[in-house]
C-alpha cells in the first residue's frame, strides 16, 4: 500500500494536498470539497463524471480521508459511483483514471465488481508501445503507465520508449503526441514526466532534465 500511494503522488497537481494537513486551511478545503458531492456519490460541475470524481478521490485520499466513508445521503460513495458507471470508461485514459482512484483509495483496481481494469489497460498496448490504439492521446498513454505503476505492475519498457519518442526538441510533450515545439503544453509535459518517473526513469535522466 505504501508503494502504491507513493506512486500516486506522481499523478496530478491535486496531490499537492498531501502537504495541506500542516496548514490550518486544510480542514476547510476538505470540508468544502465534501459539500460538492452529488446524490449519486460522484462529483462534477454540472453532473457527476468519471474524470472529476476520480480527481476528487485523488485529492481526498491525499488529504488522508477514508474515501469509502465519504457518502451522499443515500449512502453512495465516490467509489460506488465509479463502479456503477464503468461502462462510461470507453478510452484507456478514462479506465486508467478510474483505476488510479481505486488504488488511491486502497482498493484493488483489478477487481471492481468483477472487472479487471489493470488487465484491460495492459491489453491495449500495441506493437509500437502505445497504450490505447490509434485514437488514444499521449495523455491517455501517460495515465495508463501511471495506473499500472500504482497497481505494482511493471510498466512495459516499450511504453516508456514510445513516450520518450514523442518528446519535442525543447523537452516538452504535446497531448496529441506532436513533436513540434509550438504544440507542446505544460499539462501534457508534467503528466509525461510523472509517468516516466513512475515507470522507473531516473529524475536526473536527460529526458527528464530537458
Amino acid at each position: 500500500m505504501h508503494r502504491r500511494l507513493l506512486s500516486l503522488v506522481l499523478i496530478v497537481s491535486l496531490l499537492l494536498l498531501t502537504a495541506l494537513p500542516a496548514s490550518a486551511q486544510a480542514p476547510e478545503a476538505v470540508n468544502w470539497l465534501l459539500t460538492q458531492q452529488r446524490d449519486d456519490g460522484g462529483f462534477g460541475a454540472e453532473a457527476s463524471t468519471l474524470s472529476e470524481t476520480a480527481e476528487v478521490v485523488y485529492a481526498l485520499a491525499a488529504a488522508g480521508e477514508d474515501v469509502a466513508a465519504v457518502t451522499a445521503a443515500d449512502g453512495a460513495s465516490p467509489l460506488d459511483f465509479l463502479a456503477a458507471n464503468l461502462d462510461q470508461a470507453t478510452t484507456v485514459g478514462s479506465q486508467a483514471k478510474v483505476a488510479l482512484a481505486f488504488t488511491a483509495a486502497g482498493q484493488d483496481a483489478s477487481d471492481i465488481d468483477g472487472t479487471n481494469l489493470i488487465a484491460a489497460i495492459a491489453e491495449t498496448l500495441d506493437a509500437d508501445g502505445k497504450f490505447g490504439g490509434p485514437d488514444a492521446t499521449l495523455v491517455d498513454h501517460a495515465y495508463a503507465m501511471l495506473a499500472l505503476a500504482s497497481a505494482d505492475q511493471e510498466v512495459p519498457s516499450q511504453s516508456v520508449g514510445w513516450l520518450l519518442a514523442q518528446q519535442a526538441p525543447n523537452g516538452g510533450f504535446a497531448w496529441n503526441a506532436s513533436t513540434a515545439e509550438a504544440d507542446v503544453d505544460s499539462n501534457s509535459t508534467s503528466l509525461a514526466v510523472q509517468a516516466l518517473v513512475a515507470a522507473g526513469v531516473a529524475p536526473d535522466d536527460p529526458a527528464i532534465a530537458s
